[in-house]
């Protein structure tokens, strides 16, 4: 069983804020949970030429029709891939930081 996996839903956002957490902690990884016609029609394209690409990584949705219904749709893709914890974001949070080890990255956080 994998320990826990950051998961992120997004919705037609080409420069999600959430980009600031890739940027400055090079171990996080985030899945995006997208639907998959917009996956497959190649809205996320201009992903695959970014600097922290290889840690970008998609979890395409099928049938979702609200927030709620996505975010419940990631969890379940992750307990199917084994994932014992799931941290889920909005794609507007930029960092997470704990308050009293303010120099600790969002890897360290979590």
């Amino acid at each position: 069983m994998n320990e826990y996996i950051v998961t992120c839903l997004t919705y037609k956002r080409k420069q999600p804020k959430i980009f600031e957490m890739l940027k400055s902690d090079t171990k996080i990884n985030i899945w995006f949970g997208v639907r998959r016609e917009e996956l497959e029609s190649g809205y996320y394209d201009d992903w695959k030429s970014l600097s922290f690409a290889d840690r970008i990584h998609f979890i395409p949705l099928d049938d979702v029709v609200d927030a709620g219904d996505t975010r419940q749709k990631i969890l379940d893709w992750c307990y199917a891939q084994g994932y014992k914890y799931v941290v889920q974001f909005d794609d507007t949070v930029r960092k997470i930081k704990n308050t009293q080890y303010d120099t600790w990255t969002t890897t360290a956080c979590i």
